[in-house]
């Protein structure tokens, strides 16, 4: 039988590569599945509707107290960024955080919203009608669209710091949760 040894060779480049991949896209972050692109009106996917900055003319400092018992108090410039995300069924965002909190009201579908310490991985599930807050703070997190309808969300983003430059999304690595 005849040795061939660039078979071996050939075997652990191979390994070799795909382990490097894979650390590269763990160390990049984790890109979206069956994110949407947005075709335009009036069909959904990832436009940013609207982006703007909070009246700051008496200052940085923004306190809104309302009757109802709404407080809002901001202390830097903060943008507002609305946006509309419809992602495929079985789809996912990614794990990512935001710089601020995002308001964000589920329109069709469901997902399944799991933070990076869930270590159950069981997180939160949201059907159509119901709205929740992400905290922000770059809190990491993946959001999953039901496999069954996937989801249309619309989401607005509180983002501090320079008007109308900053990101509203962070993307992030794999916490390794196996989520």
């Amino acid at each position: 039988m005849e040795r061939q040894p660039w078979k071996k060779h050939a075997a652990i480049a191979v390994v070799l590569g795909v382990g490097f991949l894979l650390l590269v896209g763990a160390a990049l972050g984790t890109p979206g599945s069956g994110v949407l692109p947005d075709p335009g009106p009036p069909a959904p996917g990832t436009r940013v509707q609207a982006r703007g900055t909070l009246d700051t003319n008496a200052g940085p400092n923004l306190v809104i107290n309302s009757k109802s018992g709404v407080q809002l108090r901001t202390s830097a410039s903060t943008d507002l960024v609305t946006q509309v995300i419809a992602i495929a069924p079985g789809g996912h965002t990614g794990w990512h955080s935001h710089p601020g909190p995002v308001l964000v009201t589920v329109k069709e579908g469901s997902l399944q919203l799991i933070y990076a310490d869930d270590t159950s991985c069981q997180g939160r599930v949201y059907e159509a009608g119901d709205s929740f807050i992400d905290r922000g703070d770059e809190t990491v997190h993946i959001a999953r669209a039901s496999p069954l309808s996937g989801v249309v969300l619309w989401a607005t983003y509180f983002v501090p710091g320079t008007p109308l430059t900053t990101g509203f999304r962070i993307d992030a690595p794999d916490p390794g949760t196996g989520c």
